[in-house]
């Protein structure tokens, strides 16, 4: 149309400018034509004027653009006028074209221009006169297209009569034309028009063709239009509002090619198979719209009967376009593009519905698109019971955004992680902007509420379950999504829950989680995922064995399509034996963590709530196996009554072991894997000193050696292991400078096969026993060769002494911290002497009677046999009971003689009480006369 008015442009300035050089006609004709062509917007215009008369005109060789690319170039054009109404209505009466050719050229940005032919000068079509000419005919006038690669050629002609109607064609075929991105192959294109002469007129065309765009190949593109209006003189005259008319497109694209698309190429397997339900290769598109004209609004509906657009996948996934009611598909006028349709996605595993409205004014859209998405199952993502209503509106390039979403999240497969099992509710604030491709996702409730999530990495053996989930706002903002050409998004928030289940391969966690505070971001094209973030509080149970709690630290996980690394800071974690009855205290422990693949290491420090160092660890984990081992080690652990002890770190030793002093070290090593957990130690003693073990010892002093266990639950030795002590003293028995060999074979007993210590002149100790560690234990102590004389010296009563070697058992009982002797006894290994001279047997002389006679046995007794029976606490009231048989000397009458006897003497008294000096000599006496009545 702008052409045609190129042409009335230079006609009327040509018959302007021949009315006043009619005289000198041709030459002066010509430049004019050529400055007409040049003012109206021309660049390099050419024409020859070869006929002119004051009815006739005749130009020749008219040509605009570059030599030898012109983008017009007629050989003939005529023109007949009555030049009085030329000039009073600037009308022609007919004008004739042709031969000639006219060449479009399209950029590589897609730009069609006509070389020559400036931007702007044809004018707004709104704004254009009526037709100036009554008469035009087109022949033999060619077509060719120029592109930055290949070009089209076709032919356009045209016969037209203002009175009785007319007709126009234009066909154009190309074997290959490409540009900005699309190439066209095997392309016809051929439109029809037709003017009656009563004012209706008809349109009718066709277009098929191949169609590339960003590897996506459309083959056999079918589009066929035919439209029927009327008013077309008015329309010419410069009424273009009052064309009416109805018509009808059809398109079919029936072999959809997109395995080599770009866009496909940037998205990883899952993420096609989560938005499109599987790896999708092609598909096929097929529709059909009415369109209606009136008063320059332009209607498109869809036709019947199906009254809908149609794509489906190669995968069987149908998407339909349809009406809502009877509102059109799209209103195009003047002021506003409004888009008004319901959708549905149907096939295997996916079954959506929504609707879309949408207003484009003024270069501002406004959208409303409620969704429901009833069922979605693909190997990526399945949802059930999902409802989205979006809500945006732009303002050029800027885009805000309500989303309001209610999912039925089953599962979502991203990169190697699959989340599923998560319904929530949320709304959202989404600003985004078209120039930057980027976005930022708000949630209006400050924080996003998941009943229930699970999680899970199966290459890892890795799950974690959360109940009771809160995602909040940090920093203002959720998220951040970045569609540029590297796909990303980023994720802002403060995760919380009332409890979880984590678990990697056999190393199982329970409890209330720790909050996170975290910047995830995830792209798509890399397939990367990297979430840097500090942890707090926290209360888990680690294997229902261990209670960590208080945690404060940080950690930067990253996620690839092969490999997850992790690389974590824990500046304070509570730990605590997780149970009622506790065998380790609490400690505090800082570590570091990496995993790398599958392997994860680990370093620690454990130190005491008060913040006593205890000692280091380090640790490795397999994750492909769920197996690993950690090694904890202590060296110059030091025991003072003001800081760490023995029964601080274990309660278990609270009332066993107490008042510690002495150094210790030596490491524990665990190991564990998916038949359980192993352990072992070694602990090396460096002059331990404490109260106990148990009440029933006072004090133990001077403990040293090494340790070696194969096991710490239950306890085992690594075989045989060897110790020495200086002092066991059990009050009524004290032992010093002392071996004890052991070995704890892990059935909760312990086998002492010798522990010896030197008494009086032989030794005391355990061989070849064995006792329980649990409940009640009885270890006898063997006493081999003791000096009774050594024993009275200890003793130190005044006056009493004797000779004599002993041998014995003393069966000691341990049970609920206290000691005591069962069925004890010394028997004399051969003859032996007690003499007793001490003020008590002076006093007995002096009273006479039996008294007298016993001590004077007791002044020189020579026994053959000579048992002694204890039983009793060792702590409490012990029980002797003394049998002699030999010969002691009497005086009667001034007469001494040397008698048989048979002497029993029974104590039953505190031994402590016994064994202080200042009541000795009393209790001796007092004994020795209660026992008068057993001498024979």
């Amino acid at each position: 149309m702008r052409m045609i008015r190129l042409f009335g442009i230079v006609l009327l300035a040509l018959v302007v400018l021949s009315g006043a050089l009619y005289l000198v006609r041709l030459p002066i004709a010509s430049w004019g034509v050529r400055e007409a062509m040049s003012r109206a917007g021309l660049e390099n215009p050419q024409a020859t004027v070869t006929a002119l008369t004051l009815n006739q005109v005749r130009i020749e060789n008219l040509s605009v653009g570059p030599n030898g690319g012109e983008g017009l170039r007629l050989n003939r054009i005529e023109s007949a006028y009555n030049w009085r109404e030329l000039l009073t209505e600037r009308m022609v009466e007919r004008v004739a074209i042709g031969p000639g050719l006219v060449r479009l050229k399209i950029d590589d940005e897609g730009n069609i221009v006509l070389p020559g032919f400036r931007a702007g000068s044809g004018g707004n079509e709104r704004d254009m006169p009526a037709l100036p000419f009554q008469k035009l005919s087109l022949a033999d006038v060619e077509v060719l297209v120029d592109a930055p690669d290949g070009g089209a050629t076709g032919s356009i002609s045209a016969d037209y009569d203002f009175r009785s109607g007319g007709s126009a064609t234009l066909d154009i075929s190309s074997e290959q034309l490409k540009f900005a991105g699309y190439s066209f192959a095997r392309s016809n294109t051929r439109f029809d028009l037709n003017l009656s002469d009563n004012g209706d007129i008809s349109i009718s065309g066709t277009f098929n063709s191949d169609l590339e765009f960003q590897g996506a190949l459309a083959s056999d593109i079918a589009i066929g239009f035919e439209a029927a209006g009327r008013s077309w003189r008015e329309a010419v005259s410069g009424n273009y509002a009052s064309l009416m008319g109805q018509g009808k497109i059809q398109t079919s694209a029936p072999n959809i090619d997109v395995q080599n698309a770009a866009l496909f190429e940037t998205l990883r397997t899952s993420t096609m198979e989560a938005l499109l339900g599987g790896v999708v290769t092609g598909g096929a598109a097929e529709g059909a719209f009415d369109i209606a004209l009136s008063n320059s609004v332009v209607e498109v509906s869809f036709s019947e009967p199906t009254h809908r657009l149609s794509l489906v996948t190669n995968k069987g996934t149908e998407l339909t376009l349809s009406p809502q009611g009877s509102v059109p598909f799209l209103v195009h006028s003047d002021q506003s593009d409004i888009a008004s349709f319901q959708f549905e996605i149907s096939g295997s595993g996916v079954n959506a519905e929504g609707a879309v409205d949408a207003e484009y004014i003024d270069g501002n859209w406004r959208v409303i698109a409620p969704i429901n998405i009833a069922a979605y199952d693909s190997p990526a993502l399945a949802l059930s019971g999902s409802l989205i209503d979006i809500e945006f509106q732009s303002t050029g390039a800027d885009i805000r955004a309500d989303l309001a979403l209610k999912s039925g999240l089953k599962k979502l497969n991203i990169g190697r992680l699959t989340i599923d099992d998560t319904p929530f509710t949320g709304f959202f604030e989404i600003a985004a902007n078209i120039d930057t491709q980027s976005a930022v996702i708000i949630n209006k409730d400050e924080c996003l509420a998941f009943a229930r999530t699970h999680a899970l990495l199966a290459e890892q053996d890795m799950e974690v379950h959360l109940n009771g989930v809160e995602l909040c706002n940090k920093g203002g903002s959720l998220a951040r999504l970045n569609w540029t050409d590297r796909i990303s998004s980023t994720l802002n928030g403060e995760l919380s829950a009332q409890d979880a289940k984590f678990r990697i391969g056999q190393t199982k966690a329970e409890g209330k989680p720790p909050i996170i505070q975290f910047d995830a971001d995830y792209h798509i094209i890399e397939d990367v995922t990297r979430i840097i973030g500090d942890v707090a509080k926290g209360d888990m149970t680690l294997n229902n064995a261990l209670d960590m709690s208080a945690v404060d630290g940080g950690f930067e996980f990253t996620l690839n399509e092969t490999d997850m690394t992790i690389d974590a800071i824990v500046d304070r974690l509570l730990i605590e034996q997780h149970g009622d009855a506790p065998l380790v205290s609490p400690v505090i422990a800082n570590a570091t963590a990496n995993i790398r693949g599958t392997n994860a290491k680990f370093d620690y420090v454990l130190s005491t709530p008060v913040g006593e160092r205890l000692g280091t660890g380090t640790g490795t984990q397999d994750m492909q196996k769920a197996s690993g081992q950690t090694v904890f080690s202590f060296e110059g652990l030091s025991f003072t009554p003001e800081g760490v002890q023995p029964n601080k770190l274990s309660p278990v030793l609270k009332g066993f072991v107490d008042a510690a002093n002495g150094e210790m070290g030596g490491e524990m090593v665990f190991e564990w894997g998916p038949n359980g957990v192993t352990s072992a130690a070694n602990f090396g003693f460096d002059n331990i000193s404490f109260a106990g073990p148990t009440r029933a010892v006072t004090r133990t002093s001077g403990f040293n050696g090494a340790v070696a266990l194969t096991n710490l639950m239950p306890v085992q030795t690594d075989g045989q292991q060897t110790v020495t002590v200086d002092v066991v003293d059990m009050d009524a028995l004290k032992l010093v400078d002392g071996t004890i060999t052991f070995d704890v074979p892990g059935n909760d007993t312990i086998i002492i096969p010798q522990a010896e210590f030197p008494w009086f002149g032989g030794v005391i100790g355990v061989y070849d026993a064995e006792a329980s560690l649990t409940g009640e234990a009885k270890v006898p102590l063997r006493a081999d060769n003791v000096d009774l004389q050594q024993i009275f010296e200890y003793v130190d009563v005044n006056g009493l002494s004797g000779e004599g070697v002993m041998n014995g058992v003393l069966p000691v009982v341990f049970e609920d911290g206290k000691a005591r002797i069962e069925d004890g006894y010394f028997k004399s290994a051969g003859p032996g002497a007690i003499r007793y001279q001490g003020a008590a047997a002076e006093q007995a002389a002096a009273a006479g009677g039996n008294a007298k006679i016993a001590f004077d046995i007791l002044r020189d007794l020579r026994y053959n046999s000579m048992e002694v029976r204890v039983n009793g606490a060792l702590d409490g009231r012990l029980d002797f009971q003394m049998f002699f048989e030999g010969t002691g000397e009497v005086n009667m009458e001034n007469a001494k003689g040397r008698v048989p006897v048979k002497y029993t003497i029974s104590l039953d008294a505190a031994l402590l009480e016994l064994l202080q000096q200042a009541n000795l000599s009393r209790s001796f006496q007092l004994q020795i006369e209660r026992g008068l009545q057993n001498v024979e």
